[in-house]
């Protein structure tokens, strides 16, 4: 999992400063990259936003709803895709 790092500031604490690269759209695969040196073997992602690093991935898989812009590249490219799933908690 690659998540958004801030800059500590001179006294330790963390600042409003995003630290490079912002894992969101070419950033994550650069993220990926800088983290694992090298591209994924596997990627999973949920949205359009996760475009990059699935296609930069050896395996994919997207779970998401079957209208959305992912879901259609995904089965475009004949990528795995899960549009249906458990939703909510049972009670």
């Amino acid at each position: 999992v690659c998540a958004m790092r801030l800059e500590p500031g001179p006294n330790g604490i963390l600042t409003d400063t995003l630290r490079d690269p912002a894992p969101f759209l070419e950033g994550k695969l650069k993220a990926i990259d800088a983290i694992i040196g090298r591209r994924p073997y596997f990627a999973a992602g949920d949205g359009i936003s996760d475009r990059f690093m699935l296609e930069a991935s050896t395996h994919r898989l997207v779970i998401s709803e079957p209208e959305t812009e992912i879901a259609r590249i995904a089965a475009y490219h004949g990528w795995w895709l899960q549009t249906d799933w458990p939703r909510g908690v049972a009670h």
